[in-house]
């Protein structure tokens, strides 16, 4: 079972997401179930993307970062380099 961690410890693309979801739902005062409801999906898919479980579709991205207004820049992750 995944750590949501890479090799070197430091925090997954999956991980560094769902924290800054959780953190924008919670910032507008949302339930799980209107923010889910806002970006159309179930509640489970975006439970499961608030606990970094599943990545999103790039359609699912592009509907949560227009809905919350989340750009890249506030992912604020470290991409691992190319071996």
């Amino acid at each position: 079972m995944s750590n949501n961690r890479n090799s070197q410890g430091e925090k997954t693309i999956k991980q560094v997401f769902s924290i800054h979801l959780r953190a924008k739902r919670k910032e507008e005062g949302l339930t799980l179930a209107q923010a889910a409801e806002r970006v159309k999906l179930s509640e489970k898919q975006y439970g499961n993307l608030e606990r970094g479980l599943c990545a999103p579709s790039a359609e699912t991205l592009v509907r949560i970062y227009r809905e919350f207004g989340i750009s890249l820049y506030e992912m604020d992750v470290d991409l691992p380099d190319k071996e």
